[in-house]
Order: C-alpha cells, then sequence, then structure tokens
C-alpha cells in the first residue's frame, strides 16, 4: 500500500512517520483538512518574511524567498522558468518535458527533478515550497498540508484576469515580483494589440472542439479568447459552462463558420487534422469545413494556463480576422 493509500485508509503508520522525520519534516497533523476545503492561496507583505494563507486557510510564515521550489504543474513550471534561477528548483512537473503541450522544453535540465504530484516524491525533496492547483489530488495536498510542507495553491485560470493573477501570486511568493510585474505587463500589452486589431470587425460564429468529444463554454478561457479573438463562442448557445461533452451531431447541428482544434501531437501532427472528423459523416457540411476555416492550433498555446496564452489569444485573433493579421 501507498503512503497516500495508507493515509487516506486508516492512518499513516509507523512507516509515514519514518519518511517524514527522515526527510526533515513534522509528522502528519491530525488537524489535516478534508477534500473540499481547500483555497487559494495569498500571500501578504512586500518583503521577507512574508504570510502566506495557504489551502487550509492558515496562516505559514515565509521567512526567506525559497530555494527548494517544486512545481507539480505545467503553468507554474512556465511561469517560474522565467521568474526563478534553476538553482532554486527541486523539482518540476513531467510535463514540462511534453512536447505536444510545454511551453518550456529545454528549461530544466538536471539535476533539476520532475514530479508526477505523488506526495512520497515530493516530501524526499525536502521542499520549502510546494506549488499545487485544484486540479491536484485531494489526497497529495492533505498529505503535504498535514507534514507541514508550505503549499501554493493556485486556481484562477479560467480568464487572462486569472492569469494575470497566477503570474503575480507566484511571483510574489517567490521574491520576484517585478520580474512578475514585467511579465504580466507584457502579456496585458498583447492582449491590447489583439484588441485594436480585432475591434470593430464581423463576428463569426467560432467552435473550440476536442476530439474525442469536448468543448469550453462561458467561464473558461477559450471563450474569453474566442471572444477577444473577434468571435462568438457557439458553445454559448447551448448553455455550457466550462468544460463540457459535445457529441460529433451537436457539431453538425451548431453550424459553427470557424472550427478549431488543439493539436496535441509533435512537430507536423500538431497541425494535423484528426482522421476521425474527416471520415465522420456530415463533415463536409460544415461551414466552416466548407469555407476551409478548420484550423488546428498548437495545445502548447491554446491550452496554456501561463503567460502563453496570450500566444494563443494571438494565434486564434489571425485566424478568426486573417485580413487583420
Amino acid at each position: 500500500m501507498t503512503l497516500r493509500a495508507r493515509l487516506l485508509f486508516g492512518g499513516a503508520g509507523v512507516g509515514v512517520v519514518a519518511l517524514l522525520v527522515g526527510v526533515g519534516l513534522q509528522p502528519i497533523s491530525s488537524a489535516m483538512v478534508g477534500a473540499g476545503d481547500f483555497h487559494p492561496a495569498r500571500i501578504e507583505g512586500d518583503r521577507f518574511p512574508k504570510r502566506m494563507i495557504d489551502p487550509a486557510g492558515r496562516v505559514r510564515i515565509l521567512p526567506a524567498p525559497p530555494r527548494r521550489i517544486v512545481s507539480s504543474y505545467l503553468g507554474s513550471d512556465e511561469i517560474l522558468s522565467v521568474l526563478v534561477d534553476r538553482s532554486r528548483l527541486a523539482a518540476v512537473s513531467i510535463y514540462a518535458d511534453d512536447a505536444s503541450s510545454s511551453n518550456c522544453l529545454g528549461a530544466f535540465p538536471p539535476p533539476i527533478a520532475r514530479v508526477r504530484g505523488e506526495p512520497e516524491e515530493i516530501l524526499a525533496l525536502r521542499p520549502d515550497l510546494v506549488l499545487v492547483t485544484n486540479f491536484t489530488q485531494d489526497g497529495t495536498v492533505r498529505l503535504l498540508d498535514g507534514a507541514g510542507v508550505p503549499l501554493l495553491r493556485c486556481d484562477s485560470w479560467e480568464s487572462f484576469a486569472g492569469v494575470l493573477d497566477h503570474i503575480r501570486l507566484i511571483g510574489a511568493a517567490v521574491g520576484a515580483e517585478a520580474d512578475a510585474e514585467d511579465l504580466a505587463r507584457a502579456v496585458e500589452r498583447r492582449l491590447a494589440a489583439v484588441a485594436a486589431r480585432a475591434g470593430g470587425r464581423p463576428r463569426p460564429r467560432v467552435l473550440y472542439y476536442e476530439v474525442p468529444g469536448y468543448t469550453r463554454g462561458a467561464g473558461a478561457l477559450i471563450d474569453e479568447m474566442i471572444e477577444r479573438a473577434g468571435g462568438t463562442n457557439v458553445a454559448r448557445e447551448m448553455g455550457i459552462r466550462g468544460v463540457a461533452e459535445l457529441g460529433f451531431e451537436s457539431v453538425l447541428a451548431l453550424r459553427p463558420e470557424v472550427l478549431v482544434l488543439p493539436g496535441f501531437g509533435a512537430g507536423q501532427a500538431a497541425t494535423e487534422i484528426p482522421p476521425v472528423l474527416t471520415r465522420a459523416a456530415g463533415w463536409s457540411e460544415i461551414p466552416a469545413v466548407k469555407a476551409g476555416r478548420v484550423h488546428v492550433i498548437p495545445a502548447s498555446a491554446i491550452t496554456s494556463l501561463s503567460q502563453h496564452a496570450a500566444r494563443g489569444l494571438e494565434e486564434l485573433a489571425w485566424i478568426i480576422h486573417p485580413e487583420a493579421r
């Protein structure tokens, strides 16, 4: 049974305590929070020591800029690649090396470790700050929280305002406020440039579609991207919010004028239309197909939760309004 399983199913036992002591962390607290009790982090103070409000709502003191940072998800990998020296990173997520989705390929050489988000591997790295998110497993967050590991939980990225908050929050936690502000302002300038190009133009009906059958509606970053790029997200017509399943029959019924697909492959595969779509009955009758307006945008741009979302917006704007490029 794994360390996490022992915690979830009846007590950590001597082995867990030994591991925690061995890596210099306190034994698991009996006051660990339960699933659903976690909140986004806040940083208070302009200089160290700083107060961090952790996912459980408790105050933790960051006495100095962290020197053994563990990033457990790709969005923070990408932000940290700009904000901190590599010597301060104990680990980044395995997705930093994913050719189809990462914008920081090659940015983290050895000896920086790679983590899958398992608590055992994170604890063994003796971190002084771990970046987690709302899709980090609750069991992992409970264990790390109970072990006294400082946790920075981020979950604001379903809007560009959230992306900018994400950048600034990480900057405050690692002591890179000035660089984070420069990065955020660079994103803001790119957003303004897209608005200037797309403003006042006709708004074609756009559908974002992920094989095998998902789209994103109101309240999702891709929805804001479509609107900022000068289109109308037709997923809204079905009352869709966030990420939702969408069968191919619904794609036909929505009759999008522009169809946008994320490319999750590497190289040329990142821009190819999946054959499962081109072979589907009714494909050739979709207005976007008839007009030659089916586009595959590399997932590294269109699905990014970091500063690179601005590139996704730019590519989407050029697709929707090529005349404004």
